[in-house]
């Protein structure tokens, strides 16, 4: 593949610091009050330039997501070509996650008012390129649960349900950081979630009881 130009790397260097000044604007306003003119005077680029790179507002905002949701899928994929073990594997899923929200806090913050109905001017609906990142996240994560279930390391179960409930279990937990202002659940750790995940919420009944 022919090395790209330094023209087509400049303009996608611009495009990116356009998408993170804009996770910065719809983090602090929303996406309804921001502005593209917020969003223009932060990267400072004029307004008319930015509307060379996106046509909207909502494309600015749907690009985000996507940008946000590449990087994040890539992350797991390859944490988990590094690891041979499901469990281990699934482990570091959870870390990955927890890790991701640490570093982009703005990003989780506008995707969780949009998608919880906080920010009810917000694109709800994931764009169709966003849409094949997820599917292909959440594919390759099934895929893993999957493997453990062929292993025996996991029970017998649908591995798109056992996904499902790991990221039940991530979301909420980020989640609720972003609504109480930042607070954190200390049990919130890889290895805690995964004991939750795997072992339940049933105590051990004594055998003799």
């Amino acid at each position: 593949m022919a090395e790209r130009s330094r023209r087509e790397r400049e303009r996608e260097r611009h495009r990116r610091e356009v998408l993170e000044a804009a996770e910065a604007v719809f983090a602090q306003k929303g996406f309804y009050r921001a502005t593209v003119q917020e969003i223009a005077e932060r990267a400072e680029f004029a307004v008319g330039t930015i509307y060379t790179m996106f046509e909207s507002k909502k494309a600015i905002y749907y690009e985000l997501v996507q940008m946000r949701a590449r990087e994040y899928t890539e992350s797991v994929r390859e944490t988990i070509r590094q690891l041979t073990d499901p469990r281990e594997q699934i482990r570091a899923v959870v870390a990955a996650k927890l890790k991701f929200f640490e570093e982009n806090q703005q990003f989780f913050r506008i995707f969780t008012s949009a998608t919880s109905g906080e920010d009810r001017e917000a694109p709800f609906a994931l764009s169709e390129e966003a849409r094949k990142v997820y599917a292909d996240y959440m594919r390759m994560v099934s895929d893993v649960f999957r493997e453990g279930i062929r292993q025996k390391v996991f029970v017998q179960m649908n591995p798109l349900l056992l996904t499902l409930a790991l990221e039940g279990i991530t979301n909420s937990t980020i989640a609720h950081s972003i609504h109480t202002g930042g607070e954190k659940l200390a049990e919130a750790t890889p290895e805690r979630i995964e004991r939750l995940l795997f072992g339940g919420i049933l105590a051990r009944q004594d055998p003799q009881s």
